[in-house]
């Protein structure tokens, strides 16, 4: 038996307890694992490779400028 604890988005987000037999768990797990020709999205939005360079050139420019004036 296996017992592992996950939250429960569809009930206010608690976390909850489960316990499965070995087997089950397994192939439960194993549905998650994408088959060998399929592309997985690793890198999404200011991460993507293609986006480096854009936002380098925009912190950089944020750096760059001076503070704000502080107010009270």
């Amino acid at each position: 038996m296996i017992v592992f604890e996950h939250k429960d988005y569809r009930h206010s987000g608690s976390k909850v307890l489960h316990t499965l037999r070995t087997i089950d768990f397994i192939g439960k797990s194993i549905r998650h694992i994408p088959p060998h020709y399929f592309n997985v999205i690793r890198h999404f939005g200011i991460l993507a490779s293609r986006m480096k360079k854009q936002c380098k050139e925009i912190s950089d420019r944020i750096l760059e400028s001076p503070p704000a004036p502080w107010e009270d």
